[in-house]
């Protein structure tokens, strides 16, 4: 006959304990190792993003041969510090700060730089003035000074010579370039500037009686 199989022993207080611990840490390190492994992988993303988006905008507010602007590097400095730091989860939530702070940084250089061109673009170039002119400002000067051109094209001393003359209808010509679109005629926009040019060429006729300049 064959032996009954032995039973096997219930186990004890401290056994039971020990297993359902021992469960729990595995439970715990395990969750713990994937959050790990989850900030490890969301860092390197994040560094990857930033580092596409630094490249692609620092030409917005970068100088050749210039110091960045002092508030992008303080944010690098930031960052850098931020992959110091030994727990990965304190090194993602830290970079994650810096990057906000990169990029309000190089938006903030970038805007500077870009005020400071339009600044540049507006202002007058030497031995010029820039004013400010309403619509029908520009349209009032536009016409008087036309209808002074006339007078003076007329009288014997008005100007003193051709070149004169060029001059100053080369000046309202700048004025009328303002004009807005809907008062100048396209089918001929120049026509104002045409018979200033004709008024020229009727006053001091050329030898070869070339056609009038427009």
């Amino acid at each position: 006959m064959m032996a009954p199989p032995a039973r096997e022993r219930p186990l004890s207080d401290n056994q039971t304990t020990f297993a359902v611990l021992f469960g729990i840490m595995m439970v715990f390190a395990t969750v713990s190792l994937v959050r790990g492994w989850r900030a490890s992988a969301r860092l390197a993303g994040m560094r990857e993003a930033v580092t596409d988006l630094s490249r692609t905008c620092s030409h917005h507010y970068e100088e050749k041969g210039e110091d960045l602007p002092q508030k992008v590097i303080e944010a690098l400095d930031y960052m850098k510090r931020a992959l110091a730091q030994k727990d990965v989860h304190t090194r993602c939530r830290l970079y994650l700060t810096g990057a906000a702070m990169l990029g309000d940084a190089m938006g903030l250089a970038a805007w500077h730089k870009g005020f400071e061109a339009g600044q540049e673009l507006m202002d007058a170039r030497d031995g010029e003035t820039r004013i400010d002119l309403k619509r029908q400002e520009i349209l009032d000067i536009a016409y008087m000074a036309h209808l002074g051109f006339e007078q003076m094209i007329s009288d014997p001393e008005g100007f003193k010579d051709e070149d004169d003359a060029e001059r100053a209808s080369s000046a309202i010509r700048k004025i009328e370039r303002h004009k807005p679109a809907d008062t100048v005629d396209e089918s001929d926009p120049y026509a104002m500037a045409f018979n200033r040019s004709t008024m020229i060429w009727q006053r001091w006729p050329n030898e070869q009686g070339a056609n009038p300049r427009p």
